[in-house]
């Protein structure tokens, strides 16, 4: 095979691997800000069911109860937002060896002479 077909079809999957994972960014987002909701609605429900269940109990102890209360939806929304930042990682790699690909497509365009160089 030759380097420009090598070339080429590495670009292609590059190409087509960041459109899958563009979509699987979006997903991980909603998934994330959902969770993250979810969370801060539970947490002001479960304020409001501590301090009504307990008035004496002072703001610090109701804060203390509510966060115990709601632990897992935060490690839930951790775990989310974790799996969010990972694939928008990936995605930006992925981006930057694209880049790196076109660069080295355009510098063998240039020694096969098929590409004007530009004139500095």
């Amino acid at each position: 095979m030759t380097d420009f077909y090598k070339l080429s079809t590495e670009l292609n999957n590059t190409a087509n691997l960041i459109q899958k994972k563009d979509g699987e960014v979006e997903d991980a987002r909603l998934v994330y800000m959902q969770s993250k909701a979810n969370y801060e609605r539970l947490v002001a429900k479960a304020l409001i069911e501590t301090k009504l269940r307990n008035p004496d109990m002072t703001q610090t102890d109701i804060k203390a109860e509510s966060v115990i209360i709601t632990y897992d939806d935060k490690m839930a929304s951790i775990i989310a937002e974790s799996k969010y930042k990972k694939l928008v990682g990936e995605l930006r790699s992925l981006r930057d060896k694209l880049d790196a690909l076109k660069e080295c497509a355009y510098n063998l365009r240039c020694e096969a002479k098929l590409t004007p160089q530009i004139q500095k």
